[in-house]
């Protein structure tokens, strides 16, 4: 869907033309808005379950062996990518971190999460 975007953004820009929808009002609501983490979660289990929160790469695992088995590596990759499901960005995941871990910060950060921090 990002993709899509960046592509219809260029083309009303090389055309001269207002783009007139943003990827937000079209894509589907996220049934998860946030996590919410303590500063002592140990930041590669505390990255791995935010990870999952948006995508389970099992599922990616699966889904492409089952393509590949059926047409080889090459068809396989491709009608998987062309049938692939939707899945969100790391960015739409909102993560809230009591109190600042700077390990576990730089984490979630490097990732492309929204982090906010409430130091209370």
């Amino acid at each position: 869907m990002r993709g899509t975007e960046l592509v219809y953004q260029a083309l009303m820009e090389h055309f001269g033309l207002p783009a007139r929808r943003k990827l937000g009002q079209i894509k589907p609501e996220p049934w998860l808005h946030k996590v919410v983490l303590t500063a002592w979660a140990p930041p590669l289990e505390a990255l791995a379950l935010c990870v999952r929160a948006c995508y389970d790469v099992r599922r990616d695992m699966v889904g492409f062996e089952r393509y590949r088995r059926r047409l080889g590596m090459a068809a396989g990759f491709d009608r998987y990518r062309a049938e692939y499901p939707v899945r969100r960005e790391f960015s739409t995941l909102r993560v809230d971190l009591k109190k600042n871990n700077a390990g576990l910060r730089d984490a979630i950060e490097g990732f492309g999460f929204k982090l906010k921090l409430a130091n209370k």
